[in-house]
């Protein structure tokens, strides 16, 4: 009996070997489609990386040929408009002198969050007040002013006209 109990313990571990040994290799099979899986998804992302790039690379491109573009219609603007007067691209601004020179004056600009502003002055330039011309030298910090300008080759910006429109009150204490 002892005999027959030990052989079919034989049978019944020879039984569980063979079970473990089969839900071995099921994991295995297992963990082999999940990695083929895994690297088909890399696969996948790493093509979405590649067109993604492509698309940003093409966007970066069409943004630096329409720069291209504008600065070529703004250079073509300032040829064209050099004859006379102020060119057509002139903008105004209102301020408040910081500091002239008899080449540029810097202008203090309230409406833009006080932000300062060079302007180069040229042999165009016009500087009046109360209808009368004057010069850049005359000007004194504090002076309100609207002064028109506009963008230079190389992004100056040049200075057209300028006049006072209120002087500032150190300037009246000391007439």
């Amino acid at each position: 009996m002892r005999k027959l109990m030990m052989a079919v313990m034989a049978v019944a571990g020879l039984g569980l070997v063979a079970g473990c040994r089969d839900s071995v290799q099921s994991e295995r099979r297992d963990v082999a489609q999940a990695q083929q899986e895994v690297q088909q998804e890399q696969r996948e992302m790493q093509r979405e990386i590649a067109e993604e790039r492509q698309e940003g690379q093409q966007e970066l491109a069409e943004q630096r040929q329409d720069v291209q573009e504008e600065r070529q219609e703004l250079q073509e603007e300032l040829r064209e408009g050099t004859g006379g007067g102020a060119m057509a691209g002139a903008q105004m601004v209102d301020g408040r002198i910081q500091s002239a020179t008899p080449d540029a004056v810097v202008l203090i600009v309230p409406d833009q969050n006080n932000q300062r502003m060079q302007l180069r002055a040229d042999q165009k330039t016009q500087v009046k007040k109360d209808n009368q011309t004057m010069s850049l030298r005359d000007l004194k910090p504090g002076d309100e002013v609207r002064a028109s300008y506009e963008m230079g080759q190389g992004g100056q910006m040049i200075l057209r006209s300028i006049e006072v429109q209120k002087k500032s009150t150190d300037n009246m204490m000391n007439k």
